[in-house]
Order: structure tokens, then sequence, then C-alpha cells
């Protein structure tokens, strides 16, 4: 591997093999073709250095997330190397300008990682090197993109920025500085991504905009409750980018469970798109067995062919039984998880209602009570007793 030199005031740092950066950017094109840099002066040796567009796998649909990769392809020279000017070391000093032109699609955020350091748009950027040869280092730096909207849409011409020299002079100061540095601009051929649009036909009603290939899980809290008291169950759609108020997953309704609230948030595991969703289910009566099936309506492009699908999280099996000494009650009487109406049949009408029916039919009825009960008693009890005194049975 040739070496590398620092031209900084720190001096002289050792060349290492390129680290591998990721950027996570989408973007479709053509054949990815590469200008190469100026031919260097005889001194400098020969240095190339190629960047290319690499086109997605597949096609793209609107709303579809995808990778949009920039391949650079650096040859270093058996004498001399490239200059670092960059006020930080880098594995591979050169300034790239790419992603940051890139119009009509929506750049997703991402993380970077490897052993190769560079800049990318202003930033210091990482990425493994996928060239076993010393001589040569070549780097893949992808970014996740997103077209909201069919049709082309183009990509810059990449531009590279360096500097290399033929050799290296010790310096008391700074180390070892170049002896010819001369500067270099690389520049890559533009490309574009051709968007496809949704299909219409077969598109369902339910269908709110989620593309790609998702996958569902649910969990709950705990599995046991007592009416009256809340579960949370969170359900998981992992494979896609789902926006804040964007899709929004649907419950089977529930007697027995009422949806008191609902939110969402991104997934938080580096590398994975998708959306956690979490309700609040309040136990209303003991009737519930299991939480509903939760669902969403999806396109999947990597289906066979590209398909509307629905994506099915199970209801999850729970035990609920009402407080100590509470009354049984009967079936149908709690409203679903999306405020269903009671279950017709084996209804039980509550006091107020048999009261409510009483007075319609013009004809109160009298509530026979403990209470009521022992007056009559101590009332028929007094009556009797002035009854015997009045005949002169009693004491005189």
């Amino acid at each position: 591997m040739s070496r590398l030199r620092d031209a900084t005031p720190e001096g002289p740092r050792r060349a290492t093999r390129p680290a591998r950066r990721r950027h996570a950017r989408p973007g479709r094109l053509p054949a990815a073709a590469l200008a190469l840099s100026g031919a260097l002066a005889p001194s400098a040796g020969a240095q190339e250095v190629r960047l290319e567009w690499s086109p997605p796998n597949g096609d793209v649909y609107a709303g579809q997330t995808f990778d949009l990769t920039l391949e650079v392809t650096v040859t270093r020279p058996a004498e001399g190397g490239l200059v670092q000017l960059f006020p930080q070391a880098l594995g591979l000093p050169v300034q790239l300008e790419a992603f940051a032109g890139v119009e009509g699609l929506e750049l997703l955020p991402g993380a970077d990682g490897g052993e190769v350091s560079l800049v990318l748009d202003g930033e210091v950027s990482r990425a493994d090197d996928l060239d076993p040869r010393d001589d040569v280092t070549r780097v893949r730096l992808t970014r996740r993109a997103r077209a909201r909207r069919p049709g082309a849409h183009p990509l810059p011409e990449p531009v590279g920025r360096f500097a290399v020299s033929s050799g290296f002079r010790p310096d008391l100061v700074r180390g070892e500085v170049p002896v010819d540095r001369e500067d270099r601009v690389a520049r890559g051929a533009a490309g574009r991504v051709e968007v496809l649009p949704l299909p219409e036909a077969g598109q369902p009603i339910e269908f709110d905009g989620a593309v790609g290939a998702l996958e569902a899980s649910a969990s709950l809290d705990r599995n046991r409750a007592v009416v009256g008291e809340t579960l949370q169950l969170e359900v998981r759609f992992e494979g896609a980018w789902l926006e804040e108020g964007g899709p929004e997953p649907r419950l089977d309704p529930v007697d027995g469970l009422e949806v008191q609230g609902r939110r969402s948030v991104p997934l938080a595991e580096p590398g994975r798109e998708g959306r956690v969703y979490r309700y609040d289910l309040r136990v209303t009566s003991d009737a519930p067995a299991a939480t509903p099936e939760v669902r969403l309506t999806a396109f999947d492009p990597g289906a066979s062919p590209p398909a509307y699908v629905v994506v099915r999280a199970p209801g999850l099996p729970i035990a609920v039984r009402r407080p100590a000494g509470a009354p049984a009650a009967s079936n149908g009487s709690a409203q679903g998880a999306e405020g269903a109406p009671p279950s017709a049949g084996g209804t039980v009408a509550t006091p107020a209602e048999a009261e409510g029916e009483d007075e319609e039919d013009g004809k109160p009825r009298l509530i026979w009570t403990p209470a009521v009960l022992a007056f009559i008693v101590l009332l028929a009890a007094i009556t009797s007793l002035r009854s015997r005194r009045a005949g002169g049975g009693g004491p005189p």
C-alpha cells in the first residue's frame, strides 16, 4: 500500500486502509459512467479517481425507500500519493460532493460505519474498503432515499477534489511535506432514478400509502387483567418507512375492550425501518378472551408480482376477571375496541333500565326491601296489640 503524507501542522500521518462509510440515501441510475481526473504531471505519477452512481436493485415505486449508492475507486501511484488537506486526518484524503445536489428525492437519516474515512458533502463519513489490493481503495457511499412522486429524478455529477504529490520531504516543523503538490478534480457521470407509479388496478379502499415488504408482530405489557384496568398493546410494523400521521393500522372491534389512547414512534434500531404503535385498551367486562387483530394494507414491491397485501398482527390471548364481590356481567354488555355497540342477545337489563320500563308502562311497582318488610311486621304487631287491649284481653 502506498504511503499517504500529512501536510498539516500536526506532522506526518501514516496511511490507513480506507474505511467504509454508509450513507443511507437511495436513487436509481442508468449506466454509471465515470469521469477520470485529468492526466497528472509526470512528477506526480498516475493517479486515478473514479466516481460512479450505482442503480438500485429492481424497480422503484412511488413511496418506496431504496438505496442510492455512489461508488468511489482510488488507485494510488507507486511513488508519492494523496496529500492530506482536511483539518482532520483522513484514511482517504478526498472531498466528495454528491448527495447534497440530489433533487426530487427525500434522503432519510442513516448510520455510517467502516474503517476508511473521507469527506462527503462537507462531513466526515466512513465506509469499508471493498478491494483487497493495497494500491486500490474502493468504497460504496450509500444513503436511503424515497421518491414521493413517480417520474424521472435526476442525479447530479459527483465531484471529487483531492491533491497529489510525487514525493515528500522532511520538515522540522511540519514533519513531511509534499515536494510538488498538485490539486485535482474528478467528475463522474450524472444519472437518474426512474420511479414507477403505484398500480391503480386492485388498489384496496383501506390503502393509506404504506409501500414496502412489511412484517408485523404484537406484544402486551401483561396478559391478565381485572375489569376496569387498562392493558397496553404494542404492535411493530417493520420493513418500510412509515411517517408520523401517515398510514394508520386498523383494529378489529372486541366486546369488552375499549381503545382509550394510541400513539406511535419510529423504530429505534439502526438500519431498520418501520414504526411501533401503542394502544391503551381499557377492560370494560370479563367477556374478552383476546386482544383485537391489527392490520395494515400495503403495497409490496418485492412480491412476485408486486401487489397490495394486508399485513396482520393477530390478537393475543388474555384472561380477564371481575373484581371480588362484583356481579357477573353478561356478554355483549361493553363496547368493542373501536367503540362498537354491544352485541345482540344475552343482554341483561340493569335496575335503572327495569325502573325505566316500569315508568313507561305507567304501572310503578313497589320495591320490596328488608327495611320495608321490617316496617310492615312492626306495624302488624302494634295493630294486634291494640286489638287485644280493646277486647279486654290484655293487662289492665
